[in-house]
């Protein structure tokens, strides 16, 4: 993923190093040597990603506190390198709003796994400033952001001591929910109803390859996948920590840790997490917008049609499919006697009487104001003509309630039904079934003709 990056330094041979890196992986480089010069060249080329000196002429933690002030910079995230490799410095930059630090001289592994890690959160940050553009461009109000209750840590050790050990340091820095575990615990954890929001891992010294091995099982699980995960290290086992990112790894620590160092790097990984479950379910919700209908919450005439053309374009060997359109006699009648929420709510009866009495692998379908597709899978024409009768007694057999009024409103529906003929189309069965559709309506309604010669009744 090549991005642009702006890289903040005083010492220019210090920006020609970190340049030569990163060019050398087709990143392109801008650069900076005053504090003054940070915002503005974040402003006017949007940097992926800043690489800020804390020692910057005109203040680095100054340069900071400006990026994160500003709406049109404080997404982007900053590494923020010290001279010093040291916790009091390390707190101050993650305080100031660091998304990282890593000491000087910077070591090229190690920095490049960083930067791969948040450049996929940076574009999951642009994909949520993406949505919530298009949200406003459509008319639509923002949705208020709900209150974020306390998170859930997990502070995993192959030692209960260490773990225990973290956890009652971690207390005093964090109002999010903690619990020490051992792997065992995480993975049944992981499978539980509150899958924990982060995962502080650590399996014991001399032990990378079940640290990395719990990582990747973690990620593997599909109510963990996307929990946050902070691995422990060793600050001189830099391989390790490079491979860990690589994996999947949210963030890393060294081990001999401030606690209120990993408060606060928790808090910035839930941030985030909270952040990216926002994206997810908006998406989904999109998607289903997208396919539902939404009066009756069956599927919409869209995915209807794409899901009959795939099924009759896969030609499956000794498969018979049926098509069934289904209409609401003299609906209209329904909305100018009783009103239209009596309408709304034989509507909606219907929907869920016929998606009540079909298989789970049965489609149903809105397509129009009172018409349905129904796509009946591996079923014969007797069977299909049985599905389609009975379909008919279920609707005739109950009338349909009006809200709000003490009276309920008799419905029966009309059936048509064809068998997709080899090498069909859905617009060729829809076509067939709606001559059948139509031979029901002047037979005298409530009740199934079948398209020949596919079938006869």
């Amino acid at each position: 993923m090549a991005a642009r990056i702006l890289i903040a330094d005083g010492t220019a041979t210090n920006r020609i190093a970190l340049s030569s890196v990163l060019k050398a992986v087709r990143h392109e480089t801008l650069a900076a040597d005053h504090g003054d010069a940070v915002l503005k060249n974040a402003l006017s080329h949007q940097p992926a990603l800043i690489l800020l000196d804390r020692d910057l002429p005109g203040g680095g933690l100054a340069a900071l506190a400006r990026l994160k002030a500003d709406p049109g910079t404080r997404a982007i995230p900053v590494i923020m390198t010290l001279p010093e490799n040291t916790s009091a410095a390390r707190l101050e930059a993650l305080r100031a709003g660091a998304d990282d630090v890593v000491p000087r001289p910077v070591a090229p592994l190690p920095l490049m796994a960083r930067i791969r890690s948040l450049l996929r959160f940076r574009e999951t940050a642009e994909a949520l400033h993406a949505r919530a553009i298009t949200v406003r461009e459509l008319g639509f109000a923002e949705a208020a952001p709900a209150f974020a209750p306390p998170g859930r840590a997990a502070l995993v050790s192959a030692s209960q001591t260490k773990a225990e050990g973290w956890k009652q340091g971690l207390l005093a820095h964090t109002g999010h929910a903690v619990a020490a575990m051992d792997r065992e615990q995480a993975l049944a954890a992981a499978e539980g109803n509150a899958v924990p929001d982060v995962f502080v891992i650590c399996t014991g010294s001399g032990a990378p390859a079940y640290t990395l091995r719990l990582l990747a099982d973690l990620r593997s699980m599909a109510a963990a996948r996307h929990a946050a995960i902070i691995i422990v290290h060793d600050p001189a086992d830099t391989e390790t920590a490079a491979m860990a990112l690589d994996l999947g790894a949210s963030d890393l620590l060294e081990s001999g840790f401030d606690p209120e160092e990993l408060g606060l790097r928790i808090d910035v990984q839930l941030r985030r997490k909270r952040e990216a479950d926002s994206l997810r379910a908006a998406v989904e919700e999109r998607l289903r917008l997208a396919v539902e209908d939404p009066l009756t919450g069956l599927f919409n005439r869209r995915y209807a049609m794409a899901h009959l053309q795939r099924i009759v374009e896969q030609d499956l060997a000794g498969e018979d499919i049926c098509v069934l359109l289904v209409d609401i006699d003299r609906f209209k009648a329904v909305n100018d006697r009783f009103g239209h929420p009596a309408g709304d709510a034989v509507l909606t009866e219907v929907a869920h009487r016929l998606r009540d009495n079909l298989r789970g692998m049965d489609m149903v379908a809105r397509i129009g104001g009172e018409e349905f597709l129904i796509v009946l899978r591996d079923t014969d024409p007797e069977a299909a003509l049985a599905a389609a009768q009975r379909l008919c007694a279920v609707i005739s057999d109950r009338p349909v309630a009006c809200p709000g009024r003490a009276m309920c409103v008799p419905v029966t529906v009309s059936i048509g039904m064809a068998m997709a003929a080899q090498q069909d189309t859905a617009e060729g069965a829809i076509e067939r079934a709606d001559n059948a559709l139509y031979d029901s309506k002047a037979g005298g309604r409530n009740m199934v003709s079948v398209s020949p010669p596919q079938y006869a009744a």
